[in-house]
């Protein structure tokens, strides 16, 4: 059992973090927000990059019932929420949500001061397209917050697992296929892209961002073990 007395970003409250899992990215958890290690970093990377993120327009594309989805939620006026339901916005009015497509969003050009995704983007299709529609949808200097996994040993800056054929049937490349659990009910997410840290290098030839990974490591904040980065995209002012 790990146990380390620190401090939660989220909560911004002393707390007490523990797990009995040594997988510590999705188990050691905030025991008042419940919040997991990649929503802790995001908190830290956003108060770095837009401290007055209270008062900023933002888009949360599937985001958690916990932790900094809920802070963004309940102190920012400007937030909006987006999941993708699979039964588009039929669905959405069924559920009470947003239905948003990130590579065909319905958002007007320069929408958002900043826009949040937290393990999305290793379940989309079509990358290229989506920070293509990042960038259109956020005003000049806005900043795009990104967590998925990295994996270090790597090469390539994104590796195709999965494909749409023209009929809409998914094909698998690599079997079998990885699924993550999904952020509505108990749905999964099929894994369709693994990435490694080129991928600093390839977002900028989808959509002209300025790109920086940062990644964690910091005891205090509950922040350890793997796939600790976050992905800060800025729209160029």
């Amino acid at each position: 059992m790990y146990r380390h007395a620190g401090s939660c970003p989220i909560c911004e409250t002393a707390v007490t973090f523990a797990s009995g899992n040594a997988w510590y990215r999705d188990n050691l958890r905030c025991p008042l927000c419940w919040s997991v290690v990649r929503e802790r970093a995001l908190a830290l990377a956003l108060d770095a990059v837009a401290p007055d993120w209270r008062g900023l327009a933002i888009h949360e594309s599937s985001p958690a019932r916990r932790g900094i989805s809920v802070k963004l939620r309940r102190e920012a006026p400007g937030y909006v929420a987006s999941q993708f339901f699979r039964f588009g916005c039929l669905e959405a009015m069924l559920r009470g949500g947003r239905h948003e497509d990130l590579a065909a969003q319905r958002f007007p050009d320069g929408r958002f001061d900043l826009v949040i995704a937290l393990d999305v983007m290793e379940h989309v299709f079509e990358p290229a397209k989506v920070y293509r529609e990042v960038y259109r949808t956020l005003k000049p200097g806005g900043y795009c917050l990104l967590t998925f996994p990295i994996d270090k040993n790597q090469a390539e800056a994104a590796r195709r697992r999965a494909e749409r054929t023209k009929l809409g049937f998914v094909r698998h490349l690599v079997e079998p296929p990885q699924y993550h659990g999904g952020s509505i009910g108990r749905a999964r997410a099929l894994v369709t892209f693994d990435y490694g840290y080129a991928i600093g290098h390839q977002i900028p030839k989808w959509a002209p961002f300025e790109v920086d990974i940062r990644h964690f490591h910091d005891e205090d904040h509950g922040i350890l073990g793997e796939y600790t980065d976050v992905v800060i995209c800025r729209r160029p002012a």
